[in-house]
């Protein structure tokens, strides 16, 4: 948009040149359109940066529609200058406003295809996005079972088996300790592992 801005602006200068009664202000508004120019310019030679192959040749068109309206430019500002008024609008009205015209519609074109792009790249932005969630789920579900299982297998192995044998433990203990316990009696182990060994 600051790019049509631009060439809109250097386009209201030139006519605005056909119209100034002094040539003081003639010298201005020409400076004031080299300044529009160069900042075009600038503008045209940074957009390059953002060309694809898809649309290189719509910025092509456009830097050949933006010098055919600079010479344009140039045409009426002479035409202004020597004071031939209606040789300055009909270059207005003839090639500043083709030229013109046919830049906004490049600039236009260039724009529908970067809101194209970035529609495109959202799209897969949000594929790969879905994807990572879906795969980020699969494995936290993944994660979440092993560690259930984990724990129940923990539970069924270790725990019980210590608090099985801790009871037995408690049982011998707490007769020994009324009198009437057996002191022959044994711990039962179900396992040969340490669990077991530690039984």
């Amino acid at each position: 948009s600051n790019m049509k801005e631009t060439a809109q602006n250097i386009r209201t200068l030139a006519l605005s040149h056909i119209v100034a009664t002094d040539y003081q202000t003639k010298i201005v508004m020409i400076e004031s359109i080299k300044e529009k120019e160069a900042v075009m310019e600038e503008y045209l030679v940074a957009y390059q940066v953002f060309v694809t192959d898809d649309t290189q040749s719509i910025y092509n068109d456009m830097n050949q529609n933006y010098q055919q309206f600079k010479s344009a430019t140039i045409r009426l500002i002479g035409c202004s200058a020597n004071s031939k008024t209606e040789e300055a609008y009909a270059h207005a009205n003839g090639d500043v406003a083709v030229y013109g015209d046919a830049l906004v519609a490049n600039l236009d074109a260039l724009q529908q295809a970067a809101a194209t792009a970035a529609n495109e790249s959202e799209g897969n932005l949000v594929s790969v996005y879905s994807g990572a969630v879906s795969i980020s789920t699969v494995f936290i579900i993944t994660v979440i079972v092993a560690v259930v299982i984990d724990l129940y297998l923990v539970m069924k192995r270790i725990v019980l088996p210590l608090r099985k044998t801790e009871k037995e433990v408690r049982e011998i203990v707490t007769e020994i300790d009324e009198r009437h316990g057996d002191l022959t009696r044994r711990i039962n182990i179900h396992s040969n592992d340490e669990i077991g060994s530690l039984s």
